[in-house]
């Protein structure tokens, strides 16, 4: 175990920070109970760290932060976990998606979904229900069969649903309470770091598959009615839509990506090497430097370039094993760069509410000379039945409205998009930018008709309060 007292800690924007009593490195389940005790006979909040990649201060405190990044290992699947022909793993929670992906490559397994990066930590991801898209697919929580956690009274708990895939006649698992409960489990899902400190998940994954990715050009006129009648939706396992929210020629410029499970494999090496070269070439600082000096140079030709950048993501065909595929690469540029994306019921006219954004920009740019740097984009998720996704017994899309950082007048233009989304019903991604929710108090009530529930499951796992935080209060979660 690693301490440092007052150590400025900023998430992956450098948008928050905090300086933290002590910040905390450990690797070990039984040190997490130490320090949570210490933290409750200390009198001091704690909270869960991984890569910082929210763009909010949902991971800050001034009390004890607790960084797992050294849980970073596959496990040993338990004994005690019932025979069955899915594929389960056991991972720990502070290992990233990437580092998760290789090791299930070695094992030719896969994950089931992936969101659009993987540097994330897998706690992290579960915790804001991080997704892909794939609208009979659920968010990367979905993929989740058994949790272990260390709750605020330091107590260690694996918690699972009622039909659990432990066998409560052969547990034996040393100094860990085993608890088999629908609600316990769809609450601690997400839960946002408010129930204690995730240790280990058991995943369900899948033998190693191939995808085959198609990225087309067409018009928003075009591809409207598809998204009224959803039959876009079924064009494919995954389907994402970027739409330059800028007018050209009378319409609006779009890329839909469509992605299929395939028995093809790459022609030659050149193709299966071109995931690494992506990869490598997406992480290069020059890409993010060089976007963002055209921006400010020629903010005017902002709708120009918007059009170029989607353009050049055209693609006819790419296959390669799954994680590479739906990786979709310009990670140095994401993290210089933030969002709010909001979930909206798919039976809802959500695509009135992404042409009302259009609206939006295009007043900002007469007015203001204010513009969004890049396109809004549309996702599609599963229902879950996690207490505290946005996507909570329905099917999402998820709107998302990005900027660079460095974008002049971005705060007040991604305010006016968060206000005119919750005012047609949407829910902002709890790891996103969603600093406008505090001015709508039932957002929260109306879209989790099981949040009494969920805080009482809340209380019951963290009864002395030491996983509250500034966020968690702003919204009366704890």
């Amino acid at each position: 175990m690693k301490v440092k007292n007052r150590k400025t800690w900023k998430n992956s924007i450098k948008h928050e920070k905090a300086q933290p009593v002590q910040f905390i490195k450990t690797g070990e389940v039984a040190e997490l109970s130490m320090i949570i005790n210490d933290a409750r006979l200390n009198g001091f909040p704690v909270k869960t760290v991984g890569s910082g990649h929210s763009f909010n201060d949902i991971a800050c405190s001034n009390g004890y932060m607790v960084d797992i990044s050294e849980m970073n290992k596959l496990l040993e699947l338990p004994s005690f976990v019932r025979s069955t022909n899915k594929k389960l793993v056991q991972v720990e929670a502070g290992i990233t998606i990437r580092h998760l992906n290789n090791e299930l490559d070695k094992l030719d397994l896969s994950v089931i979904n992936l969101g659009g990066i993987d540097h994330q930590t897998i706690a992290g991801a579960i915790a804001t229900a991080t997704h892909g898209s794939g609208i009979n697919l659920q968010a990367i929580h979905g993929m989740v069969r058994s949790m272990l956690l260390v709750a605020g009274d330091g107590k260690v708990y694996r918690i699972e649903p009622a039909d659990g895939i432990s066998d409560p006649a052969v547990y034996n698992e040393p100094g860990v309470v085993l608890v088999q409960n629908d609600d316990d489990f769809n609450a601690v899902l997400v839960s946002l770091g408010c129930m204690g400190i995730i240790c280990s998940y058991i995943l369900e994954v899948a033998e190693m598959y191939w995808l085959k990715e198609n990225k087309t050009m067409c018009k928003w006129s075009d591809i409207k009615p598809k998204l009224l009648d959803k039959s876009l939706l079924s064009e494919a396992r995954h389907v994402m839509v970027l739409v330059n929210p800028y007018e050209t020629k009378g319409d609006h410029n779009c890329l839909v990506t469509r992605i299929n499970i395939t028995s093809d494999k790459p022609q030659n090496w050149l193709e299966k090497a071109r995931s690494l070269a992506a990869r490598k070439w997406s992480e290069m600082r020059i890409i993010y430097w060089y976007a963002r000096l055209k921006f400010w140079l020629f903010s005017r030709s902002t709708p120009k370039l918007i059009d170029r950048s989607i353009r050049s993501l055209r693609d006819d065909s790419y296959i390669n094993k799954a994680h590479f595929v739906l990786y979709q690469g310009s990670e140095f540029v994401k993290e210089r760069a933030f969002d709010a994306e909001f979930a909206f019921d798919i039976n809802t006219d959500y695509v009135s509410v992404v042409e009302k954004i259009f609206e939006t920009t295009k007043h900002f740019k007469e007015k203001g000379k204010i513009y969004m740097t890049s396109p809004v984009g549309m996702r599609f998720v599963k229902a879950s039945d996690a207490f505290l996704a946005p996507e909570y017994k329905r099917d999402i899309c998820y709107v998302d409205t990005p900027f660079l950082q460095g974008t002049v007048g971005a705060d007040e233009l991604l305010e006016a998009c968060q206000d005119l989304m919750f005012a047609a019903g949407g829910f902002p991604h709890w790891g996103k930018k969603n600093n406008r929710l505090s001015a709508y108090p039932g957002a929260i009530a109306k879209t989790f008709p099981k949040l009494e529930v969920w805080k009482v499951i809340q209380k019951k796992y963290d009864p002395f309060g030491l996983f509250a935080n500034n966020y968690t209060a702003r919204f009366l979660l704890t």
